[in-house]
């Protein structure tokens, strides 16, 4: 079976923390995330660069992806 190994790139928080950005990444995310779990296929990920987002404050972990629903308004994630 095919797997598809994700692009950091595609999971990396914005830099700008403006709503309306914040809020395009969050709609962006949720349909690539829905795409990827409907997908029959075995997604992985480069551990490294998640860890070295996850330094740097770029991962869209747990506060994060809060913050940014709070500065958004938008209750999805």
């Amino acid at each position: 079976m095919p797997s598809f190994v994700v692009d950091p790139i595609l999971c990396t928080t914005p830099e700008a923390e403006e709503a309306r950005s914040l809020g395009q990444w969050l709609e962006a995310l949720d349909r690539w995330l829905d795409a990827a779990e409907r997908s029959p296929f075995e997604w992985k990920h480069v551990h490294p660069c998640t860890v070295a987002l996850f330094e740097v404050g770029r991962f869209p972990a747990f506060e994060s992806l809060r913050r940014a629903r709070d500065t958004t308004g938008i209750d999805r994630v």
